[in-house]
């Protein structure tokens, strides 16, 4: 029997055992997958399966990878497995496989809601995709949404009965599984706060609700409606009449943590007697597991994050769920010290079940708290389930670093449940742990258990080593395909691929992302949308979102990031306060202090202060020498020290050795100079330029060389030299050849031929994809050497509604010179800030 599980979550198994030598052929899983799946359930076409697997494919090759796709599945699962009908239809037999998406639409049509949603664990095959497939992605997308919806129209139906029998404890648990799979669902809030106001519980009201309020704000920058607001007042208000009725708690307990369950118990014997024996339970079941006594508050340690307060489960006023609670958090301390990598203290007396938990880690030197509570999930006369949840809180703070999702328990058989559920525990609380990720777990997604977390922690250790990026983006990868909801790897993917300038991958993670985004949090959301406006080349709409992320996790290499990606957008006097905020010394885990202090000295340049750019350029020369010396040839341009410079450009030629560097450190010479009114000068090194190109490259007549030699003329303005050179042709009309086509344009605008220039600014004004502007700031050039400064403003402007950027070596390009009294074009290269 083969099992599919694919509900916030990937795993194949035949006959419960994994199928690793098919998880490796991501494209036979898809069409395995799909066969079972896809609706209407039957056979399906193979034309259909070769346009969906194959479409980069001839038939001829395309039929040849399905049979071979088909031969490998059938040797795997049995020959019986996928049977064909006649030549164009093959089927997956219906009773070969099970799977938990079956079981989910199953329990649907029986009309078992609790089971369906029990079910539906999280998103279809989270983190599954298949490169170049787009069909199939699409069948996938709708897959996924389907199911969503399904679960989500359930859920809030689910609610409204139980909301309409005053079960109020199950609709309570459903609400928040609803909220957690559609967090800014409207009803479902609502649903939530009527609940929570029926139990007296105004603390978990305002948290929920100041939850919703920032999520919406953060995610679709929208105001809660007038309903949500009006809602909100109302349970607050009911709240309070409820808990008047309530028995008093202890005064120390009122201020302590938010925790999952807050309900005040009921008064009378019954809850005194729950006390009593939640207390003898404590005493007798945790004090041998303790890991040190809480010493007296005068010697109260310092707070250490790997130091862990594990607080008794709460069960409310059922009595019947004491031994379930008692085990759970045993279950939750054993799992946290068998992982090594915390300690954990527990409360020993009477008196610290009852005090103020925040002051029990504090004397107990514990950084981080748990505290967890479990309640029924259906009627007791309907069965024997519970569900289990918990929220880690930093001690120093109060705030809520993790929440781990409500675990079903089977009261009568807890075992498998509660193993379960401290794995969950010990993924989140290790996580929140990690000093390496700072203040990220606090909006960060959460790992559905231990072994996820490792795997991400190890994907981190790998893209600090070199070379290792490709080792931590297939770590992400199967961190987050445990869960659909634990968002984090697949962001640091992103991140991954984009270090590693596999570009193309990192685009394709990120749109397949792109449905997952409301779900993420503060830090995954802001970190997604950076590199998201990264790869599209969006510059504010990185900048701002590398802001937001500097501002949630406030490192070094995030304040590095939003400066880099001030500077494209046209922000240098923000790049420069958020790296004049920076300690200069503040250790960044990534290592890119190089870069950090390049972006500087460009921020400096770019704004005009040379002389502060000369500073940085000193203070870096030991530890940079290469950069810091091109820092200081440009400060010196800047400030007009033309003998200064002259000495600092004869060392950078000296230093670099070879031709081809020798030619780059001139080709920047002459560049800045002149763009900063040397033009004397500037022509010395120009005549430097051509005299040491044609050196190299004079007796090549290739046309690589001859192209080179042109384009070089056309820096120093050799209109016709270069003209003359491309003559004969500039090579493929591909985009290969985008740069030479521009060149030849720029040439033939600077002898005349202006039909030959305007034909070939319209080309390259027609992008492919993934080039952001760059052919589009060619054609603006050309027109500007037409002396078209209309034109060559407008398709400056449209460059940079591309994606361009407004890059620092702007100012140095030579076919501007005409634009830059011209108001529209000052108006628009004028800094933002």
């Amino acid at each position: 029997m083969i099992e599919l599980t694919g509900l916030g979550t990937f795993d194949l198994r035949i006959d419960r055992r994994p199928l690793s030598s098919l998880t490796v052929q991501p494209k036979r899983v898809g069409l395995l997958v799909y066969l079972h799946l896809a609706r209407p359930p039957g056979a399906h076409r193979r034309d259909t399966l070769l346009s969906m697997f194959w479409p980069e494919h001839d038939e001829a090759h395309a039929r040849q990878s399905l049979n071979q796709a088909l031969y490998s599945l059938r040797r795997t699962l049995g020959q019986d497995a996928i049977r064909s009908r006649g030549r164009d239809q093959v089927e997956l037999v219906q009773d070969v496989m099970v799977s938990d998406v079956s079981a989910f639409e199953d329990a649907l049509e029986a009309g078992d809601r609790e089971r369906a949603l029990a079910l539906y664990r999280g998103d279809l095959l989270p983190g599954f995709y298949l490169t170049g497939c787009d069909e199939f992605e699409r069948w996938l997308d709708d897959a996924r949404g389907r199911l969503r919806h399904r679960a989500i129209a359930v859920a809030r139906d689910l609610i409204a009965t139980l909301e309409a029998k005053w079960d109020s404890t199950p609709a309570l648990h459903w609400a928040r599984w609803a909220r957690l799979t559609a967090p800014l669902d409207e009803g479902f809030l609502l649903a939530q706060l009527r609940l929570l106001a029926g139990r007296g519980d105004q603390e978990a009201i305002a948290s929920e609700y100041r939850a919703y309020v920032s999520r919406l704000s953060a995610e679709l920058g929208l105001e809660p409606s007038t309903t949500a607001l009006k809602a909100y007042e109302a349970a607050m208000q009911k709240a309070a009449k409820e808990d008047s009725f309530r028995e008093p708690v202890a005064k120390d307990a009122a201020t302590g943590p938010v925790t999952p369950s807050r309900a005040a118990a009921l008064p009378g014997p019954r809850h005194r007697l729950a006390k009593a024996l939640m207390v003898a339970v404590v005493i007798i079941a945790m004090a041998w597991y303790t890991s040190a006594r809480i010493p007296d508050a005068r010697g109260a340690p310092s707070l250490d994050r790997r130091r862990i307060l594990v607080m008794p489960v709460e069960y409310g006023a059922d009595s019947s769920l004491v031994a379930t609670a008692h085990l759970a958090a045993d279950r939750m301390a054993s799992v946290l010290a068998r992982s090594g990598l915390v300690r954990v203290v527990t409360p020993v007396v009477a008196g610290a079940t009852r005090g103020n938990p925040a002051r029990l880690a504090s004397q107990a030197g514990a950084g981080l708290m748990v505290a967890a509570s479990i309640h029924p999930s259906a009627p007791r006369r309907e069965g024997t389930s519970a569900m289990l949840e918990a929220v880690i809180t930093e001690t120093s703070t109060g705030r809520i670093v993790g929440r781990v999702e409500p675990t079903a328990i089977d009261v009568a058989a807890p075992a498998a449940g509660l193993t379960e559920f401290g794995s969950r525990v010990t993924g989140s609380v290790v996580m929140a742990a990690d000093f390496a990720l700072g203040d990220w777990t606090a909006t960060g997604s959460q790992p559905p258990d231990l072994e996820s977390y490792r795997l991400f922690a190890a994907g981190l250790d790998a893209m600090r080593n070199d070379g290792g990026l490709a080792e931590a983006d297939s770590l992400f990868l199967r961190a987050a395909g445990r869960d659909s909801s634990f968002t984090t790897p697949l962001v640091w993917a992103i991140r991954a691929r984009t270090d590693a300038h596999r570009h193309l991958a990192a685009d394709s993670l990120a749109r397949r992302l792109r449905p997952l985004r409301p779900q993420m949090k503060g830090a995954d959301g802001a970190m997604y949308d950076y590199y998201a406006a990264y790869l599209w080349s969006s510059w504010e709409e990185a900048y701002q979102a590398a802001r937001r992320m500097a501002e949630i996790v406030p490192t070094a290499d995030w304040k590095r990031l939003a400066a880099g990606a001030a500077l494209p957008a046209n922000r240098p006097g923000d790049a420069l306060t958020i790296l004049n905020e920076t300690e200069r010394d503040q250790g960044s885990w990534i290592r890119d202090w190089p870069l950090r202090w390049r972006t500087w000295a460009m921020a400096y340049h770019a704004v005009g202060r040379y002389g502060d750019e000369h500073r940085l350029a000193k203070e870096w020369e030991h530890r940079d020498p290469g950069y810091a010396r091109v820092a200081e040839f440009n400060s010196l341009a800047g400030l007009g020290r033309w003998t200064e410079l002259a000495a600092v450009l004869e060392r950078q030629l000296e230093e670099v050795g070879g031709s081809r560097a020798r030619l780059r450190v001139l080709g920047n010479a002459e560049q800045e100079i002149r763009a900063h009114g040397g033009a004397v000068h500037a022509d010395r090194y120009g005549e430097m330029l051509i005299a040491l190109v044609d050196s190299i490259r004079g007796l090549d007549t290739s046309f690589p060389a001859r192209f080179e030699r042109a384009r070089l003329r056309t820096q120093v303005g050799r209109y016709a030299e270069a003209y003359e050179l491309l003559d004969e042709g500039v090579g493929p009309p591909d985009l290969a050849g985008y740069v030479e086509k521009a060149i030849l344009g720029i040439a033939a605008a600077g002898v005349g031929q202006e039909d030959e220039a305007r034909a070939l600014a319209r080309q390259l004004t027609v992008e492919p994809p993934l080039v952001s502007g760059t052919m589009t700031m060619w054609a603006a050039r050309i027109l500007a050497v037409l002396g078209d400064r209309e034109g060559g403003t407008d398709l400056f402007r449209l460059a940079i509604e591309r994606g361009h950027g407004f890059y620092p070596w702007l100012h140095t390009v030579r076919e501007f010179e005409s634009l830059r009294d011209y108001p529209p074009f000052q108006a628009l290269i004028k800094p933002l800030n």
